[in-house]
This record gives C-alpha cells, structure tokens and sequence, in this order.
C-alpha cells in the first residue's frame, strides 16, 4: 500500500479538482433581465405562426423579448 499513496493522493486531487471547476459551470446565476427575457422568448415562439420561417419566428420573438424586458 505504501507505493500507491502518491497515485492515490494524485487521483483524489484531481477529482476534487475536477468538482470544483464543474460547480460554476452548472450553477449559472441570471439575472432579472435575463430571465424576463428568456421566459418572453420562449413563450412568442411557442405562439409565433407556422407559415414564417424558423430564422423569422426566432428574430421576431428575440425583438419582441427584448422591448418588453428593457422597457421598465
């Protein structure tokens, strides 16, 4: 057992290492704005028509999104 204490003490390293970089990545804080403005997107393009395009239904919802969080 004494020969791996440094393999050992190596791995545990990286996995600590490894939890701490991932942490920030999975916790992203928003703020206000952004959720005012992702909860407006999402919802003009569930009710956007099916005749426009999807590049114009998505233009359309990000304008439409943007207006309405940064107008207060």
């Amino acid at each position: 057992m004494k020969n791996f204490n440094g393999f050992i003490i190596i791995a545990i390293s990286i996995i600590v290492g490894a939890i701490i970089i991932a942490i920030p990545i999975y916790k992203k804080s928003f703020s206000s704005l952004d959720h005012c403005y992702n909860k407006v997107y999402k919802s003009e393009l569930k009710n956007s028509p099916e005749y426009y395009s999807k590049e114009t239904s998505e233009s359309w919802a990000a304008r439409k999104a943007r207006r309405q969080c940064t107008r207060n």
